[in-house]
C-alpha cells in the first residue's frame, strides 16, 4: 500500500494582505493514520511544542461487524471488526499554525480532506454581534449586554491569537477478539 499525501499542506509564508490584518484562522484536516492512539499522542506533543493546547480529543473504536463461535466450558469467542477513529481540536498560536499543520504530514498515510479559512477579525466580530442581537431579548439589562459584548470581544481576540485546527483521522479496520460467557450453554 503506497502513501498518498502532499509534500506540504499549508504555505508557511504569510500573505502580505493578511499580515497587516487581524485574522481568525481555522483549518480542518481529515486523514488516515497507521495507529489512531499513537497518532493522537503525537498530535498532543506537537501542539504543546508549538505553544498550543489541546481543546478536545475523542477516540472511538466503532464496531462494524461481530460474530461469535462457541467453545468449551460454556464460553464463546467473539470476533469484531473494529474501525478506530479520532477527532481532535487543537489551538495553536496563529503565527505557528501553518508549521504545525505541515508537521502532521509524517503521521498521515492518506490525506483525505483539508480546509482552511481566514476571516478578518472585524468581520468575525460583526457576524457574532448579529448572532447575539438575534438571541438576546430586547428587555435585557444594559449591564448584561455589556458583559456579553466584553466576553464576545475576548473570545474573538483569543481566536485571532490561536488558530483552531480540527483534525479527524482513522486507521484501517482491525479485528479484535475476546472471550465471553455463552448464555445459551449456561441456561
Amino acid at each position: 500500500m503506497t502513501e498518498q499525501k502532499p509534500e506540504t499542506i499549508l504555505n508557511p509564508q504569510v500573505n502580505p494582505a493578511e499580515a497587516s490584518r487581524s485574522m481568525v484562522r481555522e483549518a480542518h484536516i481529515l486523514f488516515q493514520a497507521k495507529d489512531v492512539v499513537k497518532t493522537a499522542l503525537e498530535i498532543e506533543k506537537l501542539s504543546l511544542a508549538s505553544g498550543g493546547f489541546l481543546k478536545q480529543k475523542n477516540i472511538d473504536f466503532a464496531v462494524r461487524e461481530s460474530t461469535s463461535h462457541p467453545i468449551a466450558d460454556g464460553k464463546i469467542k467473539i470476533f469484531e471488526k473494529v474501525e478506530p477513529q479520532a477527532e481532535m481540536i487543537v489551538r495553536i498560536p496563529s503565527e505557528k499554525a501553518a508549521q504545525f499543520v505541515n508537521q502532521l504530514l509524517p503521521l498521515m498515510h492518506f490525506l483525505n480532506r483539508q480546509q482552511y479559512t481566514a476571516k478578518r477579525y472585524e468581520l468575525k466580530l460583526l457576524e457574532e454581534k448579529i448572532g447575539q442581537t438575534q438571541s438576546v431579548p430586547d428587555h435585557a439589562p444594559s449591564a448584561q449586554l455589556n458583559d456579553i459584548s466584553r466576553l464576545t470581544r475576548l473570545e474573538v481576540q483569543d481566536r485571532v491569537r490561536y488558530s483552531t485546527i480540527v483534525i479527524g483521522f482513522n486507521q484501517p479496520a482491525t479485528v479484535r477478539e475476546h472471550l465471553d460467557i455463552n448464555l445459551d450453554a449456561v441456561a
